[in-house]
Order: C-alpha cells, then structure tokens, then sequence
C-alpha cells in the first residue's frame, strides 16, 4: 500500500489535468481537515490547500508529551509576534516580550539594549498538516450547553443547540477511556473518526489525591459547569496514546482504496501550498466564489521560521464548481478574507485591494481566553514520571515502553488535575475558571525557547483560565498586501470588562494560593514565584496574562454590519462560500475551543452534504 506521503505526492501532480473540483477547502486543522474528509467520504471531489507539510510520522506530533517541543520545531511551527496592549509601558512590562536585538538576535524580557526592535509576545501556531491539532496539549472538553444556546438564541437557529451538538460529540468520538455498556457512556459516541482516552494515574505520586479525577468532565450532565469539580481532562489519543486529530483523519482517508489499488475516495490534498486569495465571479447579483489562487512552495509564509524572504512559490489556482470553505484559523482567515477583497472598505483601499463585499467585521471581535500562571518552588521535589527520559536518544526507556505498550511518561498529555471553578462574577450558571496544573514542571506561559526551558525540579505550576472573557476588542489587520506577509494581531488586553475578568482571575488564583497554604510537609511550605508577591495581583496578572486560544475573529451574527457569516458558515453578501473555524464563534468557547470546532466541523459537513443532496 501506497504511503499517505506517496499518495499526496500523487494527487498534487494530478491536479495539473484536474484543476475543477467541487469543493475546495483552505487548511487543513480542526475546522477545515474533517470537514475535507467527510464530503470526500461521501463521494464529492474535494482540493484542500495547506501552507504547511504533513508531519504525521514526527514523534513531536505522535507522542502526546511533547506538544510544547513541536511548537517550537522549525519544520511544523508558525510564529506569530502578538501584542496585548496598545500601551506600551504596559505591553513592554511582560518578562516574556520579544525584541529583536541591533545584532539580529533575540532578546526577551524587560529593559532590552538601545535600538532594540519590539515584537511582542510568541502566539505559536502550526505550518502542518491536519493545524494546532497537531502540535497542542490535547485537552478535549465539551463546552458548557449554554455556549451552544447563546448561538441559537443569537441566530433563531434551533440546530445550534446543546442537545444537537452533543450528537455530533457522539457521532465523530472514539472512545477509550469508558465502557459502552454502563450507565455513565451516556452521550459518549465509540465509532468515529476522534479518539478520547485520558492520562494513567498509577504515573502520579499522589495516588490518593488523583482518585478524586476520576470525574467524566464530558460526560451528558447539565450542571456540569455549575459545580466546583476536580477532574482528569479527555484528550484526543487513541488507545496507544498517539494523538488523533483531523491528520490521521485525512491520512485514514486518502490511505482507503479500492480493490484494484486506486484511492476511494476523491480527495486532493496539496500541501506546501499557500492560499493567497479566494476568486469570484462578480457578474451576477452577488459576487459568487469560484476558486482559490495559491502558490506552491515549502515554507512559503513568513511566520515560518525556515523563511528567509527569497521563497516566492510557484502560483496555481484551482477552481470550485460548488462552494469554496476557508478554514485558516483566527489570524488567517480574516487575512485571506481581506486580501479577497472581503472586509473594512477604508482597510482595503489602502492596501489598493479591489473591494468585491464591504464587511466591516472581519478581523474585529477577535477574543482569547486569559491565562495566569501561578508558579511555586515546594520545600522538596516533587516526584516526576519524566526522572527516566532522556528526549528520544537512544536507548530512552520511556521511548520503549511508550512504541510497545502505549504506557509510560510519553503517553502523558495535557495537565494530570483539572479543576473547574465558578467565581462570583460569573454572569450564569456556568464555571468561568479552569484551572490546570502539575508538579515537577512549569508553564509561565510562550516565549522564543519555552519548550526547553529549565526549572529546579521542586517547582510546581497551576494555570488559572477565565472563559467567557467580556473583551472582544482584539483585531486581525492587515500588514500589506502581500499574503506572505503575517496581519498584525493585538488582543487589545483588559480593555473591555477589565474590571470583572481581574476580578475573576484574581479569585481563582486566591483558591490555588489557599491550596499551596495549607499543603503540609514535605512539600510545604511553598515559595510562590509568580504572580509577583511583591506587587498588587491585578497589576501582577495584567503584567504576565497569556493566551493561546484565539477566536471570533469572523462571528456568526445576522447582518454584515457586525458579523461575517450566518447560522449556515455562509459569508453574508457573497455565494459560494463560508468559513468553517474557530474564527466564527461569536464568544470564545467556555471550555478550549478544540472540541467546539471539531463539532462545528461535522455540523458544516452534515449541512453541506444535504444541501448537495437537495441540489441533486
């Protein structure tokens, strides 16, 4: 049998004598991969665009604990320099802002040399296969149903229901961590395409504490959300513990052939390809999507680290008979959108883009959730199940066990203790904190090097997540014309709801802190590092809040005036096309928005299968 390499090779030399299609998809992570993969499944001709390569076989995306180091590997990560704050004796207080030093070199932290150049803060994404599916901690967390009804309420769509979502949740899972027969598989699906299982605990050290994780945060309870509840969080492996994600989807599905050895179903994925704008006929009453103009090359987008300003791309297009489906994401749709003439008229004409739909919305609204990382140095180490590895050199013990059994240290993924919180300013029934954490480790947070940073091994870390943020001011802009380019990204920090988000994040860290407290030998007392105990913990939490969730940069809404797409993915004021990503949320998911996008992901593939069905 062909390799799924092999097979791509394949399909993107075909494509010179097969340039029609009936649909073509650009990106290939959460939103648009499963997407690509059903309609072809159900026979339809599909083209899907990637910028990035198909790293599948890499240990980096197959081993659930290395998810930071496949962030930072060269060959699959996209850097992107954010900003948080338009002010920038605020921004530049953060220990992790970036600066390009006189030299060329890297510098972060406070108080750079002279003639320093401000980048801002690392937002890592992915150049890869199947998207930040491929390269993330894996956390796989229904949201709370309420996020599902704010949208139905929102659009009048009843399909945006809690209930209707749970059934795409049943129909892509694989389960692996519970038993389809008792009572609590309730709501959970065991034959899709999406494998859950969660971490063993027999690895923690704390076995008496870690009893109490065995909660199923996903499983089918309306007040889930309403409870305190520490839990063990799902993640998207499979019983071997290899990532599944919309990459081995893809590879599933361009590997299935039929008897006499050519592929079954009709799906064309062309990587190193990096869409630069979608086509339209402008002839009609509405200016409908008929392809994608992209080029053709390896490390083509200037996020790439492996760009050097010499790769130019060969240019194709492809054309779409159905619909074309922008899938980039958060930063790159808005980006794509624009540079197809799609968005704010007074942004585009000064980038002389000819403006084919004035949509004012896209690239505003765009939402994350804060992160607030608590780091603490215990009296005594703490034990680790990493004392062992040595990072995949030869002979590594954790390697072994993890290729042969599926067990071990490698097979970790995520953070072993979830607790979900509901804090007094939460505005609804929902719990607005996660909080995630482990010992024997610390994430304070992204910076060039994070995923090789080193720590003294009593350290310990707890992540305190406010979801459901009331600021919505971020925006996507462009830098230039030029789709090489990377848009200019500012999360604009605080400046809406500052004062209940503070306070929200400011309580959950108090709950962390009182834990720490009252810990008793050998690991207490602890020693809190961050947030910064010299100085007032709002300030603290404003100087070193992070993110790495972002959303809603093209919301569903009803009108075009502040919204980009309807209850269906349809761009308002075009034809032939819509936007299936994390981008279309119109709140950024109170749980990580993984999971959410996945369901989004089927529900615009059952959505497009029986409108094609209706057309017949």
């Amino acid at each position: 049998m062909l390799s799924f390499l092999s097979l791509a090779i394949l399909f993107v030399t075909a494509r010179a004598q097969n340039a029609e299609y009936e649909y073509v998809v650009i990106g290939s992570g959460p939103g648009g991969g499963p997407l690509a993969a059903n309609l072809a499944r159900a026979g339809h001709s599909v083209f899907l665009i990637e910028a990035g390569e198909d790293h599948g076989d890499s240990l980096l995306q197959q081993i659930p604990s290395f998810a930071d180091a496949s962030s930072e590997d060269p060959t699959m990560s996209w850097e992107f320099f954010v900003c948080h704050y338009e002010n920038e004796t605020q921004a530049y207080r953060d220990s992790k802002y970036t600066w390009r030093l006189p030299n060329g070199d890297l510098y972060v932290g406070t108080g750079p040399s002279e003639g320093s150049q401000p980048l801002g803060i690392l937002y890592p994404r992915t150049g890869t296969l199947g998207g930040c599916g491929n390269h993330n901690a894996m956390n796989l967390a229904m949201p709370p149903d309420n996020d599902w009804e704010a949208i139905k309420n929102l659009t009048g769509d009843a399909s945006w229901s809690a209930d209707t979502m749970r059934g795409y949740y049943e129909k892509i899972e694989a389960n692996k961590y519970l038993d389809k027969n008792i009572t609590g598989a309730a709501g959970h699906g065991f034959d899709g395409w999406l494998a859950s299982n969660r971490n063993e605990l027999r690895l923690l050290d704390n076995q008496p504490v870690y009893e109490l994780l065995s909660m199923d945060s996903n499983r089918v309870n309306r007040d889930r959300y309403e409870n305190n509840n520490l839990f063990q969080m799902p993640l998207h492996d499979d019983a071997m513990r290899r990532r599944s994600s919309s990459q081995t989807y893809l590879r599933d599905t361009v590997n299935e052939l039929n008897d006499d050895g050519t592929p079954r179903y009709p799906l064309t994925i062309s990587t190193s390809s990096l869409a630069t704008k979608v086509l339209f006929d402008t002839t009609g009453p509405k200016p409908r999507a008929t392809g994608v103009a992209y080029l053709q090359g390896q490390a083509l987008y200037r996020a790439d680290r492996r760009n050097n300003g010499l790769q130019h791309g060969n240019p194709g297009t492809v054309t779409a008979t159905r619909e074309v489906i922008v899938s980039g994401g958060t930063f790159n749709t808005p980006q794509i959108l624009k540079l197809s003439g799609l968005g704010p008229r007074s942004e585009l004409e000064s980038f002389n883009i000819s403006v084919i739909r004035h949509l004012p919305a896209v690239g505003t609204n765009l939402q994350d959730n804060y992160e607030a990382g608590i780091h603490a140095e215990a009296s005594t180490p703490h034990g680790s199940p990493f004392a062992n590895f040595t990072f995949l050199a030869p002979g590594d013990p954790c390697l072994g066990e993890w290729k042969e059994h599926g067990t071990g240290a490698y097979g970790m993924g995520g953070a072993p203790a979830s607790f979900i919180y509901r804090s007094n300013v939460s505005e609804n029934a929902d719990a607005d904190i996660y909080m995630f954490g482990a010992a024997g480790a610390v994430f304070d947070g992204y910076f060039p090097g994070f995923s090789s940073a080193q720590y003294p091994p009593n350290s310990s870390f707890w992540s305190v997540v406010k979801m459901q943020t009331q600021n919505r001011a971020g925006t996507v802009r462009l830098r230039s014309a030029d789709p090489q380019d990377t848009p200019i990204i500012n999360f604009n920090y605080f400046a809406k709801g500052r004062d209940h988000d503070l306070a929200a994040l400011k309580e959950g860290i108090e709950v962390v802190l009182d834990v720490y407290d009252d810990t008793p030998a050998p690991y207490g007392p602890y020693q809190v590092i961050r947030p910064d105990p010299s100085i007032d913990i709002k300030q603290a939490i404003m100087d070193e809040a992070f993110s790495h969730h972002a959303t809603s940069s093209c919301p569903i809404g009803l009108n075009y005036t502040d919204s980009c797409v309807d209850s269906k993915f349809r761009v308002h004021g075009v034809e032939g096309l819509r936007i299936v990503d994390a981008s279309v949320f119109p709140r950024t998911p109170g749980a990580f928005p993984i999971l959410p996008v996945f369901l989004i992901s089927q529900k615009a593939s059952d959505l497009l299968l029986q409108e094609a069905r209706t057309r017949l």
